[in-house]
């Protein structure tokens, strides 16, 4: 049973039209009532400490108690955070500009401070690039990211201008990304995310692996903006599901290139995995990270760091129709208390 003080928060602050939405969508798509929906709904919120969301998307109407009980749900979700990682050093990863240089030994991409960078500043990130990346620091899920083009100004002192001006704070050179991952989507920079757990007894480990792609003609690869979700196995670097996406969508081939996702190698997976394993020992106390990894033929490098990284891709129900079980059992081998 989730803390009452998280159930007291999540009523507070529930977004019942999304839970009524969620509850329309799931007694579609299983032809069972909505009232049942409902009820389901509210007892699964209660006794697992899911969302309406973690119902839908972990597809909750086709399981049992026993496999329900399996998932790392928003409540526990919450729990892991609180058990592993230290609110006081959680700046290091949430402030991207701390980020930066905390990581800087992982972080191989040319950037600038947009309110304090002059226009030698912002020329020299540019060089020969035809496009930079725009980012809000204060956003997630991809929000506000915009790919600036140089094609779409006169100068680059126009460019620089519009920069200036955007409100947003960093902006970043383009990583050109290994020719493997742009042919299943090369609109994108298609990251890859591991999720590590470091246990004082056994040390750091990878919970699981995904690749997160675009799509839709979209340049970025959050799953919140329209991308998808593909899990990776951690041993052998190989796409193992098919993709998957916000509203729940399962795709055998990507949408826009036709590309077959299962069976994909992942390029210089041993060493995406060295990476994030070397990243830990940065800031141990937060011992529960998401790490994105950027892949390039030159070099590996980290996107950024989630403090709470979310469990949903590995959980959705078209990531687990053969086990029907959830990440938790996992967890509680390097994770005590939970």
């Amino acid at each position: 049973m989730p803390k009452l003080s998280f159930l007291i928060k999540r009523i507070r602050y529930l977004d019942y039209k999304a839970m009524f939405n969620a509850v329309d969508e799931v007694s579609r798509a299983s032809h069972k009532p909505k009232l049942f929906i409902l009820r389901d709904v509210v007892y699964c919120g209660l006794k697992y400490g899911a969302s309406p969301y973690d119902y839908k998307i972990f597809g909750f109407e086709e399981l049992n108690r026993a496999q329900r009980a399996t998932f790392v749900t928003r409540s526990r979700a919450y729990d892991l955070d609180h058990l592993l990682n230290d609110p006081a050093a959680k700046h290091y990863v949430n402030n991207k500009f701390e980020f930066l240089q905390e990581y800087k030994d992982f972080v191989k991409r040319k950037w600038i401070n947009v309110d304090e960078a002059s226009f030698d500043d912002f020329v020299e990130l540019v060089g020969d690039a035809d496009a930079i990346m725009l980012k809000p620091i204060d956003e997630a899920g991809g929000k506000g990211v915009e790919k600036v083009k140089r094609k779409n100004f006169d100068s680059l002192e126009s460019m620089y201008e519009y920069v200036k001006n955007s409100g947003k704070k960093l902006a970043e050179e383009v990583v050109i990304q290994h020719p493997d991952l742009a042919a299943i989507y090369p609109y994108s920079l298609n990251t890859c995310r591991l999720v590590t757990v470091l246990s004082e007894e056994k040390g750091p480990h990878i919970m699981y692996a995904i690749i997160r792609i675009g799509s839709h003609g979209m340049e970025i690869d959050n799953i919140s903006s329209g991308g998808m979700y593909c899990p990776i196995n951690v041993e052998t670097g190989v796409i193992c599901g098919p993709g998957c996406d916000y509203n729940v969508n399962t795709y055998e081939c990507h949408p826009d290139t036709g590309v077959k996702l299962e069976g994909i190698q992942i390029p210089r997976w041993e060493e995406v995995k060295s990476l994030v394993m070397e990243a830990t020992k940065v800031h141990p106390e937060l011992a529960l990270l998401g790490w994105d990894v950027a892949i390039s033929t030159t070099d590996l490098q980290l996107i950024e760091a989630n403090d709470y990284p979310g469990n949903e891709p590995m959980q959705m129900k078209g990531h687990i129709q053969g086990t029907k079980q959830g990440l938790l059992p996992e967890y509680r081998k390097y994770v005590k208390g939970i």
